[in-house]
């Protein structure tokens, strides 16, 4: 059994410079943990524990379908996943949002859901809500001051040209991630 998330990743002009804004700001914050740049993704589906066969099945039912079309993705502003507790905002994720491309990667995790739903595989359920998770907290904690900072960094534009199946081994200095299995976007 494999843990598995299909995923799309920004290419890696936009990781260094996402990463020049990150970076100093890893250890300015007690209790969060800052995502590593090689981990950054926009996840489209989550499959969670799979075994080889159903996940041999999921990639050539993926190949079998005919492409999406490649598409712009902007990336900018921050969001968090939590409530607000006497007016503030509390959360364990700190998130950079989706400015432009949101229904392409909606109808990307649609695909992907629908290909593991034909090849038995169980996918964890949920509205999709497109992000790029910066920071976590292992427990509620005040978000304020990070979104602001988040908020701070612009606006990051790529073209999506495709996707991957990654594992995920959680280790405890973090998960460490993997494309198994690549998924080209056709060219517009």
């Amino acid at each position: 059994m494999t843990r598995l998330f299909v995923a799309v990743a920004p290419p890696s002009d936009v990781v260094e410079r996402l990463e020049g804004y990150v970076g100093p700001r890893r250890d300015a914050v007690p209790g969060w943990r800052w995502s590593a740049p090689e981990n950054w993704h926009i996840t489209l589906a989550f499959l969670g524990e799979v075994d080889d066969e159903s996940s041999a099945r999921f990639v050539e039912t993926v190949r079998a379908a005919s492409p999406a079309e490649g598409f712009p993705v902007r990336m900018g502003g921050a969001g968090f996943f939590g409530d607000f507790k006497s007016g503030a905002p509390v959360g364990r994720q700190v998130w950079l949002g989706c400015r432009q491309g949101a229904d392409e990667l909606a109808a990307l995790s649609a695909k992907a859901r629908q290909a593991a739903s034909r090849s038995g595989v169980k996918v964890d359920g949920g509205k999709f809500t497109p992000h790029l998770t910066l920071a976590r907290c292992s427990h509620p904690a005040p978000v304020r001051g990070l979104l602001e900072v988040v908020d701070s960094f612009g606006d990051f534009d790529w073209t999506a040209d495709g996707c991957a199946l990654y594992s995920s081994t959680l280790t405890p200095t973090g998960p460490i991630y993997r494309a198994v299995a690549d998924f080209p976007l056709a060219q517009a």
